[in-house]
């Protein structure tokens, strides 16, 4: 190999639209909104209302802003798996959605290419 480390946007910008998807969807395993996260915050100095609070024995972390609810998550779960476009242009991501729980998992790196490019913003 020429390159030994070349940057791939297609996986890049997934690994983004996975990060946002996460944690406005607060998928677990792909939420950026850890206790971590809230420690840092408090190390900082900053954002007040996002601090965690010691309560009992364990830390309570407060709801962030930016995070759906689930009769919100499945409002945007249900215009995309209503979502028809044409043929090549994107896989069908119904698949990847489920309106139980209101996630979507599973897209691959042209879905999310996709996703960020067009149907950001109209999903939110």
């Amino acid at each position: 190999m020429l390159i030994r480390h070349n940057l791939d946007v297609m996986h890049m910008e997934k690994n983004v639209c996975d990060n946002i998807l996460g944690t406005l969807l607060e998928i677990p395993g792909k939420n950026k909104n850890s206790l971590k996260a809230h420690l840092d915050l408090l190390d900082m100095n900053m954002h007040e209302k996002l601090r965690v609070r010691w309560v009992g024995d364990k830390y309570q972390i407060p709801k962030a802003p930016y995070s759906l609810t689930l009769t919100k998550r499945r409002q945007v779960v249900t215009l995309l798996s209503k979502l028809v476009v044409p043929n090549s242009y994107s896989s069908n991501i119904i698949r990847c959605v489920t309106l139980d729980d209101g996630k979507i998992q599973g897209m691959k790196s042209h879905d999310c290419h996709i996703f960020m490019q067009d149907l950001l913003i109209p999903a939110f």
